[in-house]
């Protein structure tokens, strides 16, 4: 399981612990103890994630519990500080967003109906626009770099030019 949190990035499995325990995991250092405070970390540099900790389940099941009651944002892009772990979060929304059939915020539906050949700008980041920033994150740019739903070129008629009479 990935657990994102505003301030943490987590992963958590079930690997290399006994039953009543799960393998708590992080890429950056002091993750692990803003959920887990006490914590035995240890840093490992031939593993995918450079810290980990073994937790009891109970106590992953608590934190939990404690982070869903610590939730106060209406968006979680925009409760992020700007750095890299919002950035990273930004990759990851774009990612998953690609799962859904429609773009968001437009409704548009994927493969370039409306328009076509679009795709997304990051133009920002953090809130303070009234929605969240979600304007700030995202806007569809088509493949000349416009921004918005292409209008259809119309065609010029041609003139038929009668020479030399």
């Amino acid at each position: 399981m990935w657990l994102c949190l505003n301030d943490a990035f987590l992963s958590i499995v079930h690997k290399e612990c006994a039953r009543d325990e799960l393998l708590v995991r992080a890429r950056r250092q002091g993750d692990i103890e803003k959920v887990f405070p006490g914590a035995k970390v240890k840093r490992s540099l031939t593993t995918d994630y450079l810290f980990r900790a073994v937790i009891k389940r109970d106590q992953v099941e608590a934190a939990m519990i404690g982070e869903v009651r610590r939730i106060n944002y209406a968006n979680f892009k925009g409760s992020v500080p700007a750095g890299p772990l919002h950035d990273a979060y930004l990759r990851c929304w774009t990612a998953m967003s690609d799962l859904q059939p429609t773009r968001p915020y437009t409704g548009l539906p994927r493969g370039g109906s409306a328009g076509g050949g679009f795709t997304y700008d990051v133009i920002g980041s953090g809130g303070g626009s009234g929605n969240g920033g979600a304007d700030l994150f995202e806007h569809p740019r088509n493949s000349d770099g416009t921004f918005g739903a292409k209008k259809p070129r119309r065609r010029k008629k041609r003139r038929s030019i009668k020479r030399g009479r």
